[in-house]
């Protein structure tokens, strides 16, 4: 077996669910039938090449008692760049990109849910000299998930499974410890998640951690535990947001269905419109190799769903791509800080 091959087998799973189990890197091994020091060669080599971004547990925020939201802000051209440092600033923001459209500041964003998430976009919003904002809060979350083709397989078209998110229940110290550690990287060792607990004040073995991390994907705390990838480093340089205005309601299963099947959507959502400003209400992040083939899938869309009003907003830069720690203090010192600023 090629290192191209290893390399490939390897991706497509760990991107999916990555191996919950104090010898992960072993386990990965036997699945794709080779070694375990093979796979930790691999891994350690995609992750220094920049092709692998982290190995951690991806979680739902109201889940864990977080507000979160996408929002959009108008602002003047000169000052993009001034405007998406103070959005960045914010802790819980954990993307933000420039887009082609008159609200060209893109984010998402998560406070804790005793501190309305409309006071800190709003203190952004002034940071920011933004024109105009939009708040966007899910109605329903259709699909979430990047599942890339790595070797330009064919693959048919796959529904997507329900998204199981569990009600917020309160969570003990000792549990908010565990989800701090498994917001971590993963570790490229033999026994990496030793490695997570070694410092983290945790007093878990790494099968108590392991259980812990079963058990909070099975409640739908934890969405999974997986790789995350840049895009662009496979080969994936055409991503964009578009957003759809159906003529009926827009929480319509069989419409929706035509957007949860194409691999190519990683992100599928119904959200909160605004009358008159933003009528969109279905949003379907894309992911595709060229602009020609974003354009195939767009049409498609539009061709099955018979939806004919919509956009496509284009990636333009990335100002922000980074992971929140759910539970971690800075959140909260943020709010007050700029409350009593």
């Amino acid at each position: 077996m090629t290192n191209t091959v290893i390399e490939s087998a390897i991706l497509e799973i760990i991107q999916r669910e990555f191996p919950l189990h104090p010898r992960p890197y072993s386990v990965l091994a036997g699945i794709v039938k080779t070694g375990e020091n093979v796979v930790m060669e691999t891994v350690s080599g995609l992750k220094k090449r920049g092709i692998i971004r982290n190995i951690s547990g991806i979680f739902n925020a109201s889940s864990l008692g977080y507000d979160s939201a996408l929002a959009a802000f108008a602002v003047p051209a000169e000052r993009i760049v001034t405007a998406a440092e103070a959005i960045n600033s914010h802790p819980g923001v954990s993307h933000n990109y420039l887009r082609n459209n008159r609200y060209n500041l893109w984010f998402t964003i998560a406070a804790d849910a005793q501190h309305a998430i409309e006071g800190d976009v709003e203190i952004l919003g002034n940071f920011s000299g933004a024109l105009d904002i939009l708040i966007l809060k899910t109605r329903h979350l259709v699909k979430i998930g990047v599942i890339l083709d790595i070797d330009d397989s064919r693959h048919e078209d796959e529904a997507a499974s329900p998204v199981k998110t569990a009600s917020f229940r309160p969570f003990t110290e000792k549990d908010k410890s565990v989800i701090v550690v498994l917001q971590r990287d993963l570790p490229v060792e033999k026994a990496p998640f030793n490695t997570l607990i070694t410092g983290s004040g945790v007093k878990l073995t790494e099968d108590e951690i392991v259980e812990s991390a079963i058990k909070l994907m099975e409640e739908g705390v934890m969405r999974r535990y997986s790789a995350v990838l840049r895009h662009a480093n496979i080969g994936y340089n055409s991503n964009a947001m578009t957003v759809w205005k159906p003529a009926g309601d827009p929480m319509d299963p069989e419409m929706l269905s035509h957007f949860a099947v194409e691999r190519s959507i990683s992100h599928l959502y119904v959200r909160d419109a605004v009358k008159g400003r933003w009528d969109y209400p279905v949003f379907a992040m894309i992911h595709s190799r060229s602009e020609k083939n974003l354009r195939d899938v767009v049409e498609r869309l539009a061709s099955a769903s018979g939806i004919k009003e919509y956009m496509v907003l284009e990636s333009l830069r990335e100002f922000k791509k980074e992971k929140i720690i759910y539970f971690s203090p800075e959140i909260s010192d943020w709010k007050r800080k700029h409350l009593n600023d």
